[in-house]
């Protein structure tokens, strides 16, 4: 039985078996997805709320796991008592706010890790939605064999009164190597309309029949000797053709999701080089190695979002410490960085928006930058936000110790945030 204030979640969809293999409610709804548990009819109306990962690691003493809702100081004390007997919990206002414990129970190896993606509330119920993203080892790369238990703890701004239910779905997020990669697949040179797809080989078969298909006319590379398809598979990541040269194709994350789908999130890098680019036409590809996932899944691309953003404040400014990179979500996170501007700080309203703040900083290594800029930004499906940071290194001599910052406003988010560096130095 659980105690007052807490209810334990089932979760309704695992994409993958692992164990085999801050604030105010937003102002944008959205609709669920029939798979989770809208027993076929309409799909119920969901607000993103915004949350804090206060804690995860993969240590939890907590007997097993679970999925909780904490409420009340009495049962996060109680459950704080099971998790971590040694130190007393963190201090948390629970007015307005909840604790969302996510536990993955005993593990048999490192490796194991799991933190959460996105929260919601139904409005018709007041039942919490959490998505949790579970991460397992490589099985093709050696860890240590003892007993974890990964978990996540994430302080939650309800934004309204919940029924104190708890449903949790779970993805996973692969741990992948890259293999080989060229730029002729033979396909995408042949069809100026490829548009590019996700192709997965889970077998010996099927792996040398996805050679013949990428580069027909010569022998493949020497295989892996460590490739095991009992364990393994190899996914392709085959880009639409173009016709101007590229930097790279960078494969960012393969994840099985909740509802059954192989996801793969890549970018096929700008090329900065100063010399003329070899003519086109080109067709980038990737090969790299997953654990296996279930036969059947269906592969695919994944389909972020642009999002715009609006320049508040950009120049140099006196910070002098590492790099700093940050979304501030409300006013106080905003005007901490204002002593390091030297100018006053445009107004924003945090009910609509947030504001990803970058600053160049010292490199440990001696190297200094001209310039920084949030140069794209992106939403996953998941809600996570993608935010790119282009860094110009400084190649003129001395420069200022003043440290390079940009300053943009961008439609408000609630979930993770991953910031992606780009080298935007020009080449000669």
């Amino acid at each position: 039985m659980a105690a007052k204030g807490t209810w334990r979640g089932a979760c309704l969809v695992a994409a993958a078996a692992i164990a085999l293999a801050g604030c105010g409610e937003g102002g944008a709804n959205r609709v669920a997805g029939g798979s989770a548990g809208s027993g076929g009819g309409a799909a119920p109306a969901l607000a993103e709320l915004d949350f804090e990962v206060i804690e995860q690691g993969d240590d939890s003493r907590y007997p097993g796991a679970d999925e909780l809702l904490l409420e009340d100081l009495g049962s996060w004390a109680a459950f704080w008592a099971q998790h971590d007997p040694s130190r007393p919990p963190p201090r948390i206002d629970l007015r307005g706010r909840a604790v969302l414990a996510s536990l993955m129970g005993a593990m048999p190896s490192a490796g194991f890790g799991r933190t959460v993606v996105r929260v919601e509330r139904e409005l018709a119920t007041g039942d919490v939605r959490a998505l949790v993203r579970d991460q397992a080892p490589a099985s093709w790369v050696p860890v240590p064999r003892i007993v974890t238990a990964p978990y996540a703890v994430a302080a939650i701004q309800t934004g309204g009164p919940t029924s104190g239910r708890l449903h949790t779905e779970r993805q996973e997020s692969l741990a992948y190597e890259e293999l080989f990669s060229g730029h002729d697949n033979a396909a995408g040179l042949a069809d100026p309309g490829y548009a590019g797809e996700v192709i997965v080989a889970r077998s010996q078969a099927e792996y040398d029949a996805l050679w013949r298909r990428i580069a027909p006319n010569r022998r493949p590379p020497a295989q892996p000797a460590n490739l095991d398809f009992a364990r393994q598979q190899v996914v392709a990541v085959l880009a639409p053709h173009r016709t101007q040269f590229y930097g790279g194709l960078v494969v960012h994350r393969v994840l099985a999701d909740q509802h059954g789908e192989l996801r793969v999130c890549y970018t096929v890098e700008p090329y900065r080089g100063g010399a003329a680019p070899p003519p086109g036409p080109f067709a980038p590809w990737a090969m790299v190695r997953t654990n296996a996932t279930p036969a059947g899944m269906r592969a695919r691309f994944e389909q972020p979002r642009a999002l715009p953003r609006r320049t508040l404040a950009r120049g140099h400014g006196t910070y002098h410490g590492p790099r700093m990179l940050s979304v501030a979500r409300d006013d106080a996170s905003y005007r901490a960085w204002q002593g390091a501007l030297g100018q006053p700080l445009p107004p924003v309203d945090f009910a609509t928006e947030q504001v990803v703040i970058a600053f160049a900083g010292n490199s440990p290594f001696g190297t200094t930058y001209s310039s920084v800029e949030v140069s794209a930004l992106e939403l996953l499906e998941d809600g996570e936000l993608v935010v790119e940071v282009s860094l110009v290194t400084n190649t003129a001599g001395p420069s200022s110790a003043d440290s390079p910052y940009h300053y943009a406003a961008m439609p408000r988010t609630h979930g993770p945030v991953t910031f992606r560096l780009v080298d935007a130095t020009p080449r000669p």
